[in-house]
């Protein structure tokens, strides 16, 4: 089975309203990468991959064939792009994964301090 691995940080995460887009994921890692997180004021959050913070995510890999459905959720492309970034699994050591990031946040977005969706209130 071919499968990609994504970075999710906001609503794909495990326990969020769109996991299910995630439901068949062979396998889910805390990691975190460098970026810059925010809340769009939306319901859901954008990172940019500019600075030098830590953004919590988790690595989490799909089938391939699941990837067009969180292309459409993620407005790709459109509202998002997506490049292949470092991220730093939980345990220690590297992996690469896809990641959607925004270069034009909504005017009322917020930044999240911390880099964390899931502690944002």
């Amino acid at each position: 089975m071919n499968t990609v691995k994504i970075v999710c940080y906001g609503t794909l995460m495990t326990g969020e309203c769109n996991h299910h887009y995630c439901r068949h994921a062979v396998s889910i890692k805390l990691c975190t990468f460098k970026g810059t997180l925010y809340d769009t004021g939306l319901g859901y959050p954008a990172v940019q991959l500019n600075g030098e913070s830590d953004v919590c995510g988790e690595l989490i890999e799909v089938p391939a064939a699941d990837w067009p459905d969180i292309d459409v959720l993620e407005d790709y492309p459109g509202e998002y792009d997506r490049k292949v970034i470092e991220v730093a699994p939980e345990g220690g050591g590297f992996d690469k994964g896809w990641v959607y990031f925004m270069d034009k946040l909504p005017e009322q977005a917020t930044l999240i301090p911390g880099g964390n969706w899931k502690k944002r209130t």
